[in-house]
This record gives C-alpha cells, sequence and structure tokens, in this order.
C-alpha cells in the first residue's frame, strides 16, 4: 500500500492560499500517519507486540499502531491468551479477520498456538502465515519436539523383554503412519542382539530384541520415532 502523497504545503510567499493550503495539509496528516504506521509494521526491522483478545480460535490483535489496511508482508507478534482447539482466524487492528495457516499452509491444528508463547504471524496478502517456536516436552514416555513445518521427534530408553514384545507409548501423537519413520539401537553390550520393531500405530510401537540365535533377549534400547504431528 503506498503512502498517499500530501498536498501542496503553505507558502508565505503565497499568502492569498496560505490559509487554504495549510488546513489541506493539516486534514491529510492523520491518513499519513496511518499509512506510515502499515508501512513501519510490514517493512521496518522490527514489528509490534500486539495486545491479544478475542478467543482462541477467533484472536484479536490490537498493535497500538492503529494500522489502517492490511499489507503483505506485515509482521506481528503476539502471545495467544489460550491454545487453539482448532482453525483459527487472526483480526488486527480491526482490518477483519483473515484464516491463519501454519508456515507449510495448512489450517492451524489444535494446539499450534500455544498460551502464553510469543508467536509471529506474517500476512501473505490473503491469509496469515503463523510461525511457532519448537515446542519441547517429555513425560514418562520419553522427550518430544514438534516443529512448525509439522515434523514431530520421539526419543526415549527402554528395555526389552526376554517374554514378550514390549510397547512404546509414544510420548506425543503422531497424525499419521504414514512417513512415520522408528529407528531402535541397542545400548547395552551383553552381546550381539537385534531390535525389531512391530505393530506400529500413532501412538506407539512394539519393540522386540533377539540374540542371533532368534531368541528373545532383554536388552537397553534407544528408540527415536520421526513423523507427522498434522
Amino acid at each position: 500500500m503506498p503512502i498517499t502523497a500530501l498536498p501542496t504545503p503553505p507558502n508565505t510567499g503565497d499568502p492569498a492560499n496560505f490559509a487554504p493550503q495549510a488546513s489541506a495539509l493539516l486534514g491529510a496528516l492523520p491518513t499519513f500517519v496511518s499509512e506510515a504506521n502499515a508501512m513501519a509494521a510490514a517493512f521496518g526491522p522490527g514489528a509490534p507486540v500486539c495486545t491479544v483478545g478475542g478467543t482462541a480460535n477467533a484472536v484479536t490483535l490490537t498493535s497500538g499502531m492503529n494500522i489502517s489496511a492490511l499489507v503483505a508482508g506485515q509482521r506481528v507478534l503476539f502471545r495467544p491468551a489460550a491454545a487453539n482447539t482448532g482453525g483459527a482466524t487472526l483480526n488486527l487492528d480491526g482490518r477483519g479477520a483473515r484464516t491463519a495457516r501454519t508456515i507449510t499452509g495448512a489450517a492451524l491444528p489444535a494446539g499450534y498456538l500455544r498460551s502464553g508463547v510469543f508467536t509471529e504471524a506474517i500476512y501473505d496478502g490473503t491469509d496469515w502465515i503463523v510461525n511457532r517456536l519448537p515446542e519441547r516436552g517429555s513425560n514418562a514416555n520419553g522427550d518430544f519436539v514438534r516443529h512448525a513445518d509439522g515434523i514431530l521427534r520421539c526419543r526415549f530408553n527402554m528395555n526389552t523383554s526376554d517374554t514378550g514384545e514390549v510397547t512404546w507409548s509414544f510420548p506425543a501423537l503422531f497424525s499419521t503412519t504414514a512417513g512415520l519413520i522408528i529407528q531402535g539401537t541397542i545400548i547395552t553390550a551383553l552381546g550381539p542382539a537385534t531390535v525389531v520393531l512391530a505393530n506400529l500405530t500413532t501412538s506407539g510401537v512394539g519393540v522386540n530384541g533377539y540374540d542371533v540365535g532368534g531368541t528373545r533377549r532383554t536388552r537397553g534400547v534407544n528408540l527415536a520415532a520421526e513423523g507427522p504431528w498434522y
């Protein structure tokens, strides 16, 4: 959005037109300031940190800059007040709700916006593209990291059993088994052994340890899983 040119300024050499030109200039200043603020928000070195309102899935943002129009490339920062439960919209300075999308262009999955965590959004001319910091967590089933591009990585150390298959329940859920990669490595030095993984689901995988003769053995195993979380 270009900045509207200011009208001809008043000139003491033209006293007959001084008053109307001064009035026109003063009248144009509010529009000039609003358009300049919009440009600064879009292309300046920083981005406004917005005040958040609305609901978890219909977020309103107030920049404090009275932005008059959305500009492609405009960037804002905000801390969501609550995690979204599904697809969401952002409405900056009352300029209209626009769909929020992930950096891959997908509608926001539940939990993409995290309460109290700094989040960046860039307007692409149609929608708000939302970037998020990596989300790290852990529980009794291991450690995990969720990335903005949809990749989830999980890790865990556990023991196999000499009596049957043991299930590793992932510390966070994957969205599909398509493209889900699981790796298991023996970490105990009790003779040669092999890890066999079976019965893969989005929530877990069966883990088995065998010696070279095909007998089940109890062995320490390092496990890693990588795949989509949305």
